[in-house]
């Protein structure tokens, strides 16, 4: 029984290469018809939207673009906004695209045994 909880731990402990993005996100934000709640701020997975300290003509902190290579377009963003101010859509990487998200598998750290 203590071959298979080694043979866990060194599967567990095996570095695996980072999983392609197969999809990008863009986020569009109109930013006069924000009123600065920040629910989109809050509720972004990923962390790709921050408050601005620039102000709109109506006085509200709209949002803004803090890492957009985080987004993954999942939308929610513009699913909790009240004012429909923001919303996001998902892309499918081009092949091009996928290809340079490839790492050199030299570069990986390799398992010792």
């Amino acid at each position: 029984m203590t071959s298979e909880n080694d043979d866990q731990k060194s599967n567990q402990d095996a570095v695996e290469a980072p999983k392609k993005k197969k999809f990008r996100g863009e986020v569009y934000i109109d930013v006069e018809r924000c009123k600065g709640c920040g629910f989109c701020v809050e509720f972004c997975p990923t962390h790709t939207l921050a408050q601005s300290h620039e102000i709109n003509s109506k006085g509200y902190h709209p949002p803004k673009i803090a890492d957009i290579d985080a987004c993954t377009g999942c939308g929610l963003c513009g699913m909790y906004c009240p004012d429909f101010a923001i919303f996001g859509i998902r892309i499918k990487l081009t092949d091009t695209e996928e290809k340079d998200q490839e790492i050199p598998m030299d570069l990986l750290p390799k398992n010792e045994e």
